[in-house]
Protein backbone atom coordinates (compact mmCIF):
# COMPACT_ATOMS: atom_id res chain seq x y z
CA UNK A 1 0.00 0.00 0.00
CA UNK A 2 2.02 3.23 -1.00
CA UNK A 3 -0.51 6.55 0.01
CA UNK A 4 -0.12 9.84 -2.11
CA UNK A 5 -1.42 13.05 -0.69
CA UNK A 6 -2.75 15.60 -3.27
CA UNK A 7 -3.95 19.04 -2.55
CA UNK A 8 -6.47 20.12 -4.45
CA UNK A 9 -8.85 23.55 -4.22
CA UNK A 10 -12.22 22.00 -5.17
CA UNK A 11 -13.65 18.81 -3.64
CA UNK A 12 -17.15 19.23 -5.69
CA UNK A 13 -16.46 17.56 -9.03
CA UNK A 14 -15.34 14.34 -6.62
CA UNK A 15 -18.73 14.22 -4.50
CA UNK A 16 -20.01 11.37 -6.92
CA UNK A 17 -16.52 9.89 -6.39
CA UNK A 18 -16.72 9.18 -2.87
CA UNK A 19 -20.29 8.04 -1.84
CA UNK A 20 -18.88 5.16 -0.30
CA UNK A 21 -16.40 7.15 1.56
CA UNK A 22 -18.86 9.80 2.91
CA UNK A 23 -21.71 7.25 3.95
CA UNK A 24 -18.70 5.15 5.86
CA UNK A 25 -17.63 8.34 7.64
CA UNK A 26 -21.59 9.61 8.35
CA UNK A 27 -22.44 6.07 9.81
CA UNK A 28 -19.12 6.18 12.12
CA UNK A 29 -19.14 9.89 13.12
CA UNK A 30 -22.71 11.16 13.05
CA UNK A 31 -24.38 11.41 16.62
CA UNK A 32 -27.58 12.59 15.73
CA UNK A 33 -28.68 10.82 12.47
CA UNK A 34 -32.35 11.31 12.70
CA UNK A 35 -31.49 15.11 11.65
CA UNK A 36 -27.74 15.23 10.57
CA UNK A 37 -29.27 13.35 7.71
CA UNK A 38 -26.11 13.06 4.60
CA UNK A 39 -26.63 15.62 2.28
CA UNK A 40 -23.39 17.59 1.07
CA UNK A 41 -24.01 20.85 0.40
CA UNK A 42 -23.02 21.02 -3.03
CA UNK A 43 -23.49 24.39 -3.88
CA UNK A 44 -22.27 26.07 -0.92
CA UNK A 45 -18.92 24.43 -1.02
CA UNK A 46 -18.92 25.86 -5.01
CA UNK A 47 -19.47 29.21 -3.82
CA UNK A 48 -16.52 28.94 -0.87
CA UNK A 49 -14.33 27.10 -3.61
CA UNK A 50 -15.19 29.77 -5.80
CA UNK A 51 -14.30 32.32 -3.31
CA UNK A 52 -10.82 30.83 -2.89
CA UNK A 53 -11.76 30.10 0.91
CA UNK A 54 -11.75 26.03 0.38
CA UNK A 55 -8.96 23.80 0.06
CA UNK A 56 -8.76 19.70 0.78
CA UNK A 57 -6.12 17.29 0.74
CA UNK A 58 -6.60 13.80 -0.25
CA UNK A 59 -5.28 10.68 0.32
CA UNK A 60 -4.99 8.41 -2.49
CA UNK A 61 -4.08 4.88 -3.01
CA UNK A 62 -3.32 4.43 -6.77
CA UNK A 63 -6.24 5.97 -8.38
CA UNK A 64 -8.78 5.11 -5.38
CA UNK A 65 -9.87 8.22 -3.06
CA UNK A 66 -9.07 6.42 0.45
CA UNK A 67 -9.27 9.66 2.56
CA UNK A 68 -9.42 13.46 2.69
CA UNK A 69 -9.39 16.58 4.66
CA UNK A 70 -11.55 19.38 3.78
CA UNK A 71 -10.84 22.70 4.98
CA UNK A 72 -12.10 27.08 5.14
CA UNK A 73 -9.82 29.43 4.98
CA UNK A 74 -11.41 32.90 6.81
CA UNK A 75 -10.43 35.66 8.13
CA UNK A 76 -11.07 35.79 12.23
CA UNK A 77 -13.91 38.03 12.94
CA UNK A 78 -12.70 38.76 16.45
CA UNK A 79 -9.02 38.96 15.48
CA UNK A 80 -8.97 40.77 12.09
CA UNK A 81 -5.31 40.10 11.22
CA UNK A 82 -5.91 36.61 11.92
CA UNK A 83 -6.16 34.15 9.49
CA UNK A 84 -7.47 30.63 10.22
CA UNK A 85 -7.85 27.01 8.75
CA UNK A 86 -11.05 25.12 10.50
CA UNK A 87 -11.03 21.69 9.52
CA UNK A 88 -14.89 20.98 8.27
CA UNK A 89 -14.40 17.10 7.60
CA UNK A 90 -11.19 14.49 8.14
CA UNK A 91 -11.53 10.61 7.27
CA UNK A 92 -9.59 8.04 6.57
CA UNK A 93 -11.19 4.67 5.31
CA UNK A 94 -10.97 1.86 8.03
CA UNK A 95 -9.12 -0.62 5.28
CA UNK A 96 -6.13 2.49 5.17
CA UNK A 97 -5.50 2.95 8.98
CA UNK A 98 -2.24 1.02 9.52
CA UNK A 99 0.93 2.71 9.68
CA UNK A 100 0.73 6.84 10.08
CA UNK A 101 -2.18 7.50 7.43
CA UNK A 102 -3.84 9.72 9.26
CA UNK A 103 -0.98 11.32 11.58
CA UNK A 104 0.40 11.96 7.74
CA UNK A 105 -2.84 13.76 6.44
CA UNK A 106 -3.13 15.86 9.48
CA UNK A 107 0.45 17.05 8.96
CA UNK A 108 0.05 17.70 5.18
CA UNK A 109 -3.32 19.97 5.52
CA UNK A 110 -1.33 21.67 8.27
CA UNK A 111 1.80 22.16 5.78
CA UNK A 112 -1.14 23.69 2.87
CA UNK A 113 -3.13 25.80 5.72
CA UNK A 114 0.24 27.61 6.69
CA UNK A 115 0.98 27.82 2.45
CA UNK A 116 -2.55 28.98 2.62
CA UNK A 117 -1.44 32.08 5.14
CA UNK A 118 -3.34 30.39 8.22
CA UNK A 119 -1.56 31.08 11.49
CA UNK A 120 -4.00 28.95 13.60
CA UNK A 121 -5.34 25.47 12.59
CA UNK A 122 -8.58 24.56 14.11
CA UNK A 123 -9.49 20.48 14.48
CA UNK A 124 -12.71 19.70 15.60
CA UNK A 125 -13.00 15.72 17.25
CA UNK A 126 -15.65 13.74 18.94
CA UNK A 127 -14.87 12.80 22.50
CA UNK A 128 -13.54 9.28 23.00
CA UNK A 129 -12.39 8.72 19.23
CA UNK A 130 -9.07 7.77 17.46
CA UNK A 131 -8.87 11.85 16.11
CA UNK A 132 -9.85 13.38 19.86
CA UNK A 133 -6.56 11.48 20.91
CA UNK A 134 -4.03 11.60 18.34
CA UNK A 135 -4.63 15.65 18.41
CA UNK A 136 -2.66 16.28 21.52
CA UNK A 137 0.14 14.25 20.24
CA UNK A 138 0.80 16.98 17.37
CA UNK A 139 0.77 19.67 19.34
CA UNK A 140 -2.96 20.62 19.47
CA UNK A 141 -4.45 22.32 22.66
CA UNK A 142 -7.74 22.92 23.60
CA UNK A 143 -9.18 26.26 22.61
CA UNK A 144 -12.90 26.07 23.00
CA UNK A 145 -15.19 22.89 24.07
CA UNK A 146 -18.06 22.33 21.54
CA UNK A 147 -21.51 21.48 22.48
CA UNK A 148 -24.36 20.56 21.27
CA UNK A 149 -28.51 20.56 21.82
CA UNK A 150 -30.66 19.06 19.90
CA UNK A 151 -33.51 21.90 19.17
CA UNK A 152 -37.20 21.21 18.71
CA UNK A 153 -38.01 22.25 15.36
CA UNK A 154 -40.07 25.70 14.69
CA UNK A 155 -42.70 26.00 12.27
CA UNK A 156 -40.89 29.23 11.72
CA UNK A 157 -37.67 30.33 9.52
CA UNK A 158 -36.00 33.76 8.84
CA UNK A 159 -33.79 34.56 5.97
CA UNK A 160 -32.42 37.83 7.19
CA UNK A 161 -33.42 41.29 6.79
CA UNK A 162 -34.29 43.37 3.86
CA UNK A 163 -34.95 47.58 3.47
CA UNK A 164 -38.51 47.76 2.48
CA UNK A 165 -39.27 51.73 2.59
CA UNK A 166 -39.40 52.43 -1.06
CA UNK A 167 -41.34 49.36 -1.63
CA UNK A 168 -43.88 50.28 1.62
CA UNK A 169 -44.58 53.89 0.43
CA UNK A 170 -44.93 52.43 -3.46
CA UNK A 171 -47.51 49.65 -2.21
CA UNK A 172 -49.63 52.19 0.70
CA UNK A 173 -49.82 54.43 -2.62
CA UNK A 174 -51.11 52.18 -5.69
CA UNK A 175 -54.45 52.30 -7.04
CA UNK A 176 -54.38 48.53 -7.59
CA UNK A 177 -55.87 47.10 -4.40
CA UNK A 178 -59.56 46.94 -5.45
CA UNK A 179 -58.54 45.59 -8.72
CA UNK A 180 -59.03 41.84 -7.99
CA UNK A 181 -61.16 41.02 -5.11
CA UNK A 182 -61.84 36.99 -5.88
CA UNK A 183 -59.41 36.28 -3.26
CA UNK A 184 -61.55 38.08 -0.27
CA UNK A 185 -64.92 37.70 -1.44
CA UNK A 186 -65.46 33.97 -2.18
CA UNK A 187 -67.82 32.57 0.25
CA UNK A 188 -66.08 30.89 3.35
CA UNK A 189 -62.90 32.49 2.31
CA UNK A 190 -60.14 32.94 5.57
CA UNK A 191 -59.31 36.17 3.95
CA UNK A 192 -62.32 38.08 4.28
CA UNK A 193 -60.72 41.06 6.26
CA UNK A 194 -58.11 41.33 3.31
CA UNK A 195 -56.92 43.24 -0.05
CA UNK A 196 -54.54 41.98 -2.60
CA UNK A 197 -52.54 43.28 -5.08
CA UNK A 198 -51.63 40.27 -7.66
CA UNK A 199 -48.11 40.60 -8.88
CA UNK A 200 -47.85 36.77 -10.34
CA UNK A 201 -51.31 34.61 -10.93
CA UNK A 202 -51.90 31.71 -12.07
CA UNK A 203 -51.24 31.32 -16.18
CA UNK A 204 -54.88 30.86 -16.79
CA UNK A 205 -57.33 32.80 -18.82
CA UNK A 206 -60.20 32.27 -15.93
CA UNK A 207 -60.08 31.11 -12.44
CA UNK A 208 -62.14 28.60 -10.37
CA UNK A 209 -61.16 26.43 -7.69
CA UNK A 210 -59.13 23.81 -9.39
CA UNK A 211 -56.91 26.57 -10.86
CA UNK A 212 -56.79 27.87 -7.37
CA UNK A 213 -55.65 24.85 -5.72
CA UNK A 214 -54.14 22.69 -8.36
CA UNK A 215 -52.46 24.98 -11.41
CA UNK A 216 -48.45 25.45 -10.78
CA UNK A 217 -47.73 27.81 -13.20
CA UNK A 218 -47.74 31.36 -12.86
CA UNK A 219 -47.51 34.47 -14.74
CA UNK A 220 -47.10 38.28 -13.86
CA UNK A 221 -49.44 40.88 -13.92
CA UNK A 222 -49.09 44.67 -15.17
CA UNK A 223 -48.51 45.37 -11.50
CA UNK A 224 -45.21 44.42 -11.73
CA UNK A 225 -44.32 46.96 -14.28
CA UNK A 226 -46.55 49.29 -12.26
CA UNK A 227 -44.59 48.77 -8.59
CA UNK A 228 -41.59 48.30 -9.32
CA UNK A 229 -39.64 49.20 -6.34
CA UNK A 230 -41.87 46.03 -5.17
CA UNK A 231 -40.47 44.24 -8.22
CA UNK A 232 -37.09 44.54 -7.38
CA UNK A 233 -37.91 43.96 -3.73
CA UNK A 234 -38.82 40.74 -4.51
CA UNK A 235 -36.41 39.84 -6.48
CA UNK A 236 -33.45 40.53 -3.96
CA UNK A 237 -35.78 37.81 -1.59
CA UNK A 238 -35.25 35.42 -4.39
CA UNK A 239 -31.58 35.91 -4.66
CA UNK A 240 -31.63 35.40 -1.25
CA UNK A 241 -33.41 32.30 -0.89
CA UNK A 242 -31.50 30.69 -4.18
CA UNK A 243 -34.92 30.35 -5.61
CA UNK A 244 -35.27 27.58 -8.11
CA UNK A 245 -38.94 28.05 -9.54
CA UNK A 246 -41.29 30.93 -8.79
CA UNK A 247 -44.91 30.50 -8.24
CA UNK A 248 -47.29 33.03 -7.14
CA UNK A 249 -46.67 36.64 -5.49
CA UNK A 250 -48.37 39.38 -3.91
CA UNK A 251 -48.91 41.71 -1.98
CA UNK A 252 -51.80 41.43 0.97
CA UNK A 253 -53.71 44.05 3.34
CA UNK A 254 -54.75 42.90 6.39
CA UNK A 255 -57.40 45.88 7.62
CA UNK A 256 -56.85 46.85 11.58
CA UNK A 257 -58.72 44.62 13.74
CA UNK A 258 -59.21 42.33 11.22
CA UNK A 259 -58.21 38.20 11.13
CA UNK A 260 -57.34 35.72 9.08
CA UNK A 261 -58.87 32.76 10.51
CA UNK A 262 -57.26 29.20 11.00
CA UNK A 263 -57.00 27.23 7.96
CA UNK A 264 -54.24 25.55 5.93
CA UNK A 265 -53.06 25.69 2.95
CA UNK A 266 -54.32 22.71 1.10
CA UNK A 267 -54.42 21.32 -3.04
CA UNK A 268 -51.41 20.59 -5.50
CA UNK A 269 -49.67 24.42 -5.27
CA UNK A 270 -49.54 24.37 -1.76
CA UNK A 271 -48.13 20.93 -1.88
CA UNK A 272 -45.81 22.03 -4.69
CA UNK A 273 -44.40 25.30 -3.72
CA UNK A 274 -43.33 26.94 -0.18
CA UNK A 275 -44.53 30.19 1.10
CA UNK A 276 -42.36 33.44 2.39
CA UNK A 277 -43.79 36.44 4.10
CA UNK A 278 -41.94 39.67 3.95
CA UNK A 279 -43.89 42.33 6.06
CA UNK A 280 -44.00 45.90 4.77
CA UNK A 281 -45.97 47.44 7.33
CA UNK A 282 -46.46 45.47 10.80
CA UNK A 283 -47.10 47.17 13.98
CA UNK A 284 -46.77 45.63 17.37
CA UNK A 285 -50.30 43.79 17.93
CA UNK A 286 -50.12 41.57 14.94
CA UNK A 287 -49.48 37.64 15.67
CA UNK A 288 -48.99 35.15 13.17
CA UNK A 289 -49.77 31.49 14.89
CA UNK A 290 -48.61 28.29 13.32
CA UNK A 291 -49.65 25.17 15.19
CA UNK A 292 -49.09 26.60 18.91
CA UNK A 293 -46.47 29.14 17.82
CA UNK A 294 -46.78 32.66 17.24
CA UNK A 295 -44.77 35.43 16.22
CA UNK A 296 -44.96 39.14 14.87
CA UNK A 297 -43.01 39.04 11.44
CA UNK A 298 -41.71 42.40 11.76
CA UNK A 299 -40.54 44.99 8.41
CA UNK A 300 -38.26 43.94 6.98
CA UNK A 301 -38.21 40.39 7.82
CA UNK A 302 -38.32 37.45 5.67
CA UNK A 303 -39.87 34.55 7.01
CA UNK A 304 -41.19 31.03 5.92
CA UNK A 305 -44.02 29.49 7.46
CA UNK A 306 -45.47 26.06 7.81
CA UNK A 307 -48.24 26.22 5.74
CA UNK A 308 -49.71 22.85 5.77
CA UNK A 309 -49.95 23.44 9.63
CA UNK A 310 -53.25 25.28 10.73
CA UNK A 311 -52.25 28.60 10.98
CA UNK A 312 -54.06 32.28 11.80
CA UNK A 313 -53.61 35.77 11.95
CA UNK A 314 -54.79 38.60 13.90
CA UNK A 315 -54.07 42.65 13.88
CA UNK A 316 -54.97 44.29 16.83
CA UNK A 317 -53.00 47.40 15.85
CA UNK A 318 -54.46 50.83 14.33
CA UNK A 319 -53.02 50.29 10.87
CA UNK A 320 -52.88 48.06 7.54
CA UNK A 321 -50.29 45.26 8.08
CA UNK A 322 -48.80 45.10 4.20
CA UNK A 323 -47.12 41.62 3.33
CA UNK A 324 -45.59 40.44 0.53
CA UNK A 325 -45.96 37.30 -0.20
CA UNK A 326 -43.89 34.87 -2.68
CA UNK A 327 -44.60 31.49 -3.56
CA UNK A 328 -41.83 29.36 -4.42
CA UNK A 329 -38.92 26.22 -4.35
CA UNK A 330 -35.57 26.72 -3.28
CA UNK A 331 -32.17 24.85 -4.68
Amino acid sequence: MSIHFVEHDTITDKVEFTRALQQAHWEESARNKHIMVLSPAVEVYRRIEQSGGLFAVIAYDGADIVGYSVNIISQNLHYSHLTMANNDLIFVAPSHRTGRTGMRLIDETERVAAKRGARMMLWHAKEDTPLARILPRTGCKVQDILFSKELAPSKFRMFGHFDVAAARDEALASDLWNVFTLRQDTPDSPHRDTRSIILREPDANYLNEDIVFNMLEARDTIAVLELPAVRDLCAAACQRLNVRELGRVMLVELKPGGQIPQHVDGGDYAAHYDRFHLPLLSEDGNAFWCGDENIHMKPGELWQFDQHTSHAVFNHSKVPRVHLIIDATRE
